[in-house]
């Protein structure tokens, strides 16, 4: 199931930007990329190429041109949990470098209601090239309210062409409320005066909606990514696989953390 049960040695580096911000004054005589050595766990210490692992604690020095940080820390280090939990993944971006290839292929089903057919008269499918966790919780704040779906397929297609980063519930709905006229000429005061409210009820009720839909499915802690982590015993759903090495008490209950799980949603 992927449970991991030790504990990381320096918590303060168990996410990749605290990591990689330890390189930030290092010298030139290392020659490998700061990155791809904070990717695979690794903090600088200070002290002439000597990098170590956050998590099981090993440090390597008199790096070579052809070493691969990935590599040298499962040859030194076999038994890291970091390393087994997210070597493969990493290494496979590394090499490959598919994660550019891999969004412009993606496709993201939007899923309606509690039941998920394998039709696709039940699936939203985002645009390729646009495709984040900031279109899905629009989406789906937007479904949630009992918009049509065709409606905020029209619409999310419509963002994805005027925004290349993200877009959010209220941006959604007023796409769609365009989209279908609701909005008329200031000259129709007396009817503009109940649509408005109408709008501004939606807006109230699509902001809350968007506002616990991203509370439920970003990371706690740097509230960029997707939580993907569960800790054990309690179970919560909390930070994502950067944030979660980290913390040493769940955050939501306060329970000592003795174990993580990746978990996988579909």
């Amino acid at each position: 199931m992927g449970i991991t049960t030790t504990r990381a040695k320096y918590t303060q580096y168990g996410s990749y930007r605290s990591r990689l911000s330890t390189f930030s004054d290092m010298r030139s005589n290392i020659i490998q990329s700061k990155e791809i050595l904070a990717r695979a766990g690794f903090f600088y210490t200070g002290t002439g190429d000597l990098v170590r692992c956050f998590y099981c604690g090993g440090g390597l020095r008199n790096w070579d041109r052809s070493d691969d940080p990935w590599t040298e820390h499962k040859r030194w280090f076999p038994k890291c949990d970091f390393l087994n939990k997210f070597s493969d993944r990493e290494q496979t971006k590394s090499e490959n470098n598919v994660s550019a290839q891999y969004e412009r292929s993606l496709q993201l089903p939007i899923y309606i209601g509690q039941d998920i057919g394998e039709s696709g008269e039940n699936t939203i499918t985002l645009d390729p090239e646009n495709t984040n966790l900031d279109f899905i919780i629009a989406a789906k704040a937007v479904l949630h309210l009992g918009y049509n779906r065709s409606d905020v397929r029209n619409a999310l297609e419509l963002c994805s062409k005027e925004t290349t980063t993200h877009v959010t519930a209220l941006q959604l709905l007023t796409k769609i409320l365009q989209l279908k006229h609701i909005l008329e000429s200031d000259s129709e005061n007396s009817l503009n005066g109940s649509r408005t409210q109408e709008i501004d009820d939606s807006f109230i009720e699509i902001e809350k909606e968007n506002i616990d839909l991203k509370d439920k499915f970003f990371c706690k802690i740097c509230q960029r990514t997707s939580a993907e982590v569960a800790f054990l015993p309690c179970g919560h759903l909390v930070t994502c696989q950067d944030c979660g090495p980290a913390v040493k008490y769940c955050i939501v209950c306060k329970t000592l953390v003795k174990a993580t799980v990746k978990v996988f949603m579909s």
